[in-house]
């Protein structure tokens, strides 16, 4: 009989994965060590590598509430300093409701009109 033991990993938040995950969500190719103060000043705000990646990548808050996640725009260092706080202790992210599907613009006139494509035949 063997005694199987579950370990979860857990990861050590340190700058230097902080900075790991700011080059993730900004898409700078830069070193880690560019980011190293912005790491620390995320971890002192209670921010962890998962909440950076969760919160700034793509489908995160940023991209649906900021202005320039709205416009396409990456998130900068400056953009996060601004918004970490607030997007941390912030409750669920309201996500848009799916829109259907438009079946075209032919499908859409017909369904109005009530006009058929059918031949006689």
């Amino acid at each position: 009989m063997t005694e199987e033991t579950t370990t979860t990993e857990v990861e050590t938040v340190t700058p230097w994965t902080m900075a790991e995950a700011i080059i993730d969500v900004t898409g700078y190719l830069a070193q880690p060590t560019r980011f190293l103060r912005l790491g620390k000043e995320l971890i002192a705000a209670g921010a962890t590598p998962v909440d950076v990646r969760r919160l700034y990548g793509l489908g995160g808050r940023y991209w649906l509430e900021d202005w320039r996640g709205k416009n396409g725009q990456r998130p900068s260092e400056h953009a996060i300093r601004e918004t970490v706080t607030e997007y941390l202790h912030a409750g669920p992210v309201a996500r848009p409701a799916a829109q259907p599907k438009s079946a075209g613009a032919l499908a859409e006139y017909m369904q109005r009109t009530g006009a058929t494509m059918g031949g006689e035949g």
